[in-house]
């Protein structure tokens, strides 16, 4: 039995010849140490339950432990196993399960009205599970959400900003820093965590550049600044804590989406402004590459989905 420091928790690891390997992550070195000691005990006793009658929710529920709480996005990992776990898939041994088990979830959730992404974001954690079994926690299963059928995601969203809409809100909020705020949203291209995230420290007007480290990929980037994202930042008031802005996220939102309603502004999103400043780097001749290191997006699928660019704008370009 086996103790080692991963980032900042302890994994325990178990091996006994003719057994799987027992890997499991704790808190504690203390608490490592004392379940090793307790599967150690329970193996050679002859109690212990072999990977195979692992269910799904019982592997879900560690790899929640394990995995999603390492993540960015750990809290909404845990809403979706929370779901899937409620599910009488959960109840399936993980080698049992098949393709046509995922299936049927699938469809469970089709009937239940679920939006195509959320029923992709649940088949990719479900995917990401059994990968982890087979190469981390030695259990020798196949994926079975490989052979099944993924929903089209149809979600691209075309909205712009319309002349004086950006304007009408500013006015129509409450919010001192909500203005700054989505302008600097659609001048500079940042997600809303990226904005909210932003510190003093990380930017630097010589070089005309701000430094991302908390990024969606996990990636920091760097942004280039233009005149007017620069002249907005120094408009702002120097917080004592270091960040720009003092709004949480949520709180962003929510004061957006209260100036639109008073602005009479419809159909607008906060991330609508993130697809305009990318589409507007597009209209002044950037290039993919050139766009793509400011938007931070990877591929060019990915770019594509957040330009805005209309078919009439492109014409008029023909002559």
């Amino acid at each position: 039995m086996y103790v080692r420091r991963r980032g900042g928790r302890w994994q325990g690891r178990v091996v006994v010849q003719g057994y799987s390997e027992q890997l499991k992550t704790f808190k504690t070195a203390a608490d490592a140490l004392t379940w090793g000691a307790e599967v150690e005990q329970s193996i050679r006793a002859g109690g212990y339950a072999e990977p195979d009658q692992t269910t799904m929710r019982g592997a879900l529920l560690r790899y929640e432990e394990e995995i999603s709480r390492t993540k960015k996005g750990a809290a909404q990992e845990a809403y979706v196993i929370k779901k899937i776990i409620a599910h009488k898939i959960a109840a399936i041994p993980l080698a049992k399960v098949r393709g046509a088990d995922i299936a049927a979830y699938r469809d469970s959730m089709k009937l239940m009205g679920s939006a195509p992404a959320t029923i992709s974001r649940h088949l990719a954690i479900v995917g990401n599970l059994f990968n982890v079994a087979r190469r981390e926690w030695g259990i020798e299963v196949a994926n079975p959400v490989e052979a099944v059928k993924k929903p089209i995601i149809r979600n691209a969203r075309h909205r712009r900003l319309n002349a004086g809409e950006l304007e009408k809100i500013i006015a129509a909020t409450d919010s001192a820093e909500l203005g700054p705020f989505i302008r600097l949203a659609v001048e500079t291209c940042m997600r809303r965590g990226e904005l909210v995230n932003l510190q003093w420290n990380d930017t630097d007007f010589i070089r005309r550049v701000a430094l991302l480290k908390d990024t969606k990929n996990g990636e920091s980037r760097t942004v280039p600044l233009s005149s007017t994202a620069i002249q907005i930042l120094q408009n702002l008031p120097r917080r004592i804590d270091g960040h720009v802005f003092g709004m949480k996220a949520d709180s962003v939102t929510k004061a957006f989406e209260r100036a639109c309603r008073r602005a009479g502004v419809v159909g607008l999103r906060l991330h609508d402004l993130r697809r305009e400043g990318v589409t507007r780097l597009f209209e002044r001749g950037w290039s993919i590459p050139d766009v793509a290191c400011v938007s931070g997006h990877k591929t060019w699928s990915q770019l594509q989905r957040y330009t805005a660019i209309k078919a009439e704008d492109l014409a008029r370009k023909l002559g």
